[in-house]
């Protein structure tokens, strides 16, 4: 692929990337980007945050001491006197969700809760696969002297075939995403569906604090020497989740490739049991599908609380025109007394309002204890009983569904 860098079966099994080859990369290594990004917090520390602009969005998510702000904004990031984008960056507008906490309380978001509005969220949606595709061995091991992650790849088991012998020729794919523009390969391992690869990557020059932000893909493929490459299972896993210092090593299921891709949605989840009032707030949705002849969606979204498969209440937030990444900020509120909190569900739906014609799904999801469509949006529900009167805040994957 034409500026991806890809390395596959150096001598003795070692391959490296470094983090320094590029001058961001460098930047990043020695933690001068931050400096050219927010000079003034790295100097003088962090400011407190302004006073609320003309036409911000405070909601509140609670009463007394608990209470506090969820605010969606944007703003730009170009760093000092433009000069992040004088060193190859771009200036971008950089989306935040900000709690803001009562002064004197302990921030209601702990480390994962603000990990997982993030990029990582993108990638850490790792419920049971939906098909059998595998399972992949690799240990993580790092320098803190160097500054060097140390990535295994050891073995793959019962690996899905794909090949008309019953049989597949495995490797494996490795990036650090965000980045895609680097990659490392595994060699090829012949007819085998139980592969033993036992080769080391070298990723110098990370600090651990850039890596926190950082995702670990391993995508296997099998390898076709007349046809494009299938795909025969990958894995996501945010660094931000391990302890670098014990040396882990891992046994995890591969998943499916996801091929449609329909977009996500920010979404909040609160319940005050002394109201039994089920708040759920949809924040902003990014890199939804397009379903317009345009390249664009008219998208808006229809919430349904349901008792078992029995639905009850109807909600939905006003159209969006040609958006494909729309804030909404809205909160609809339901009401449910404490002891079927865990018999009733909410179905959101994310949907394509066409003026002429039946409005199209874009994607869904189903948030409930029993039902939820996948393990986020399971733990999302058991998050929001076990801390009432707390938002519990998480992107979510959108899935295919009949609208």
């Amino acid at each position: 692929m034409p500026g991806t860098k890809i390395v596959r079966g150096l001598p003795g099994g070692t391959n490296t990337i470094s983090n320094s080859s590029t001058f961001s990369g460098w930047l990043e290594s020695t933690g001068l980007d931050e400096m050219l990004l927010n000079p003034c917090s790295c100097i003088w520390g962090e400011e407190p945050p302004p006073p609320p602009l003309p036409g911000e969005r405070r909601r509140p998510q609670a009463n007394g001491k608990n209470a506090r702000n969820v605010v969606v904004t944007e703003e730009p990031e170009s760093g000092i006197f433009g000069l992040a984008s004088l060193f190859g960056g771009k200036t971008r507008t950089q989306t935040t969700v900000q709690a803001v906490e009562p002064k004197g309380s302990s921030s209601a978001f702990s480390f994962w809760q603000h990990k997982s509005m993030t990029l990582l969220d993108l990638y850490s949606d790792q419920g049971e696969p939906s098909e059998r595709c595998g399972d992949i061995n690799f240990s993580i091991d790092y320098d803190f002297n160097t500054q060097t992650l140390k990535l295994k790849i050891i073995q793959g088991k019962d690996l899905a075939a794909r090949d008309a012998n019953g049989l597949s020729d495995p490797y494996v794919r490795i990036t650090l995403l965000p980045d895609k523009k680097h990659r490392l390969e595994t060699k090829i391992k012949r007819r085998t569906l139980n592969p033993k690869w036992n080769e080391t990557f070298y990723f110098e020059g990370f600090p651990v604090n850039k890596l926190q932000n950082r995702v670990l893909h391993l995508h296997v493929y099998d390898y076709d020497r007349f046809s494009r490459d299938d795909s025969i299972g990958e894995l996501h896993l945010p660094l931000c989740q391990i302890d670098l210092a014990t040396k882990p090593n891992f046994w995890r299921a591969l998943h499916p490739q996801v091929k449609e891709k329909l977009g996500e949605l920010l979404v909040s989840l609160t319940y005050l049991p002394s109201t039994n009032t089920l708040s759920i707030g949809l924040l902003k949705a990014r890199n939804l599908k397009a379903k317009d002849i345009n390249g664009k969606s008219d998208p808006y979204v229809k919430v349904w609380l349901l008792f078992g498969e029995k639905r009850v209440d109807k909600k939905k937030t006003p159209v969006y025109k040609c958006n494909l990444n729309p804030t909404f900020n809205q909160t609809f509120e339901f009401d449910v007394p404490w002891e079927q909190i865990r018999d009733c569900s909410l179905e959101v739906s994310v949907m394509d309002f066409d003026t002429i014609g039946r409005n199209e799904l874009i994607g869904r999801l189903m948030l409930g204890a029993r039902n939820g469509s996948g393990a986020r949006e399971t733990n999302q529900w058991g998050d929001m009983i076990a801390k009432p009167r707390q938002a519990a805040i998480v992107w979510h994957r959108l899935k295919p569904g009949e609208s």
